[in-house]
């Protein structure tokens, strides 16, 4: 079953940005809330979802803190990252000192189609399986 695209973009296209909000589970597990960022480094990477393989290793560059205690961050695609045809699992990686958490935690939860100039990124998702 092809994953469900949150975003679509062209090969080589560096725009648009990613936006995300970063929110968790509270402590009772009853609702979202915004993950405060102040003082903590943010990564981004993107795996192909057919094959596993790295599309964006795990980078600071191109990731900004919008707002901090909004848990609001962005990511701006990098040519390199932006040139293969295919569905990607996106994810925001927070860092402190001691932890890492992924965003989002759940597998399905940021998808970016990248279409090419010879193949939408369904194609090439059910070519590389």
């Amino acid at each position: 079953m092809i994953p469900h695209i949150h975003q679509r973009r062209h090969t080589t296209d560096t725009t648009p940005v990613t936006n995300v909000t970063l929110k968790r589970r509270n402590e009772a597990g009853t609702a979202l809330e915004v993950v405060n960022l102040t003082g903590k480094t943010v990564k981004f990477k993107a795996v192909n979802a057919a094959t596993g393989v790295t599309l964006v290793a795990e980078t600071e560059t191109g990731v900004t803190v919008e707002t901090a205690a909004s848990g609001t961050v962005k990511y701006d695609w990098q040519t390199a990252g932006a040139a293969s045809a295919g569905i990607f699992r996106c994810y925001f990686i927070v860092y402190t000192t001691t932890e890492t958490e992924h965003f989002p935690a759940a597998r399905d939860g940021l998808i970016v189609g990248i279409d090419s100039e010879t193949q939408t990124a369904e194609e090439a998702y059910e070519a590389s399986l």
